[in-house]
């Protein structure tokens, strides 16, 4: 019997390194925390500068440079600075190790999904009644109608097509295991 499933990269289909709740709620914290820092740093600075001509001349040059940015790059200098700063703040590295995590289990998964037809499996369902469920029924809906791949641009659907493959693995990893001879 050709078990597919067998072979799966389990840690890519199962979103292995997928950050935990806890660790988002951390990373907020500390965005949030850094965002705040910045701002008091920033009143902090323009008190000590207080309204003197200095400060006007800063102005000055900001709005000036800010200007020319825009002129020659096309970017507003001041939101390239707060995307810059969001990339680099715990959640911004959190958000890119979650994304490359979630493309890479897309990718994999989709490549199964276009050499299987997942129809075929819901015999499993006998062994394994999650096979039936309505999750899987909804992934098996939307392989036929050939739109999967539009499908699972949404978590929540990508975690269904994860699990009805998962639930496919674990049943062939236990029907390979009664097939195969025992030995003593």
């Amino acid at each position: 019997m050709d078990y597919r499933f067998l072979n799966l990269d389990l840690p890519v289909t199962t979103f292995e390194g997928l950050s935990l709740p806890y660790q988002r709620k951390v990373a907020l914290v500390a965005t949030f925390l850094i965002w705040v820092g910045l701002a008091f740093a920033g009143f902090i600075g323009a008190q000590r500068i207080g309204p003197s001509a200095v400060a006007d001349d800063i102005a000055a040059i900001f709005v000036l440079g800010t200007v020319l940015y825009y002129i020659v790059s096309g970017d507003f200098i001041v939101l390239s600075g707060a995307k810059a700063l969001l990339n680099a703040t715990p959640m911004g590295v959190l958000y890119r190790q979650d994304r490359s995590v979630l493309d890479k289990a897309k990718a994999e998964l989709l490549l199964i999904a276009s050499q299987v037809n997942f129809r075929d499996y819901l015999g499993y369902g006998k062994v394994n009644p999650e096979i039936r469920a309505r999750g899987s029924l909804l992934v098996i809906a939307h392989q036929e109608k050939g739109d999967l791949s539009q499908w699972v641009n949404n978590p929540h659907n990508l975690k269904l097509l994860a699990n009805l493959v998962y639930q496919i693995h674990l049943v062939e990893k236990l029907l390979a295991g009664d097939s195969m001879p025992q030995t003593d």
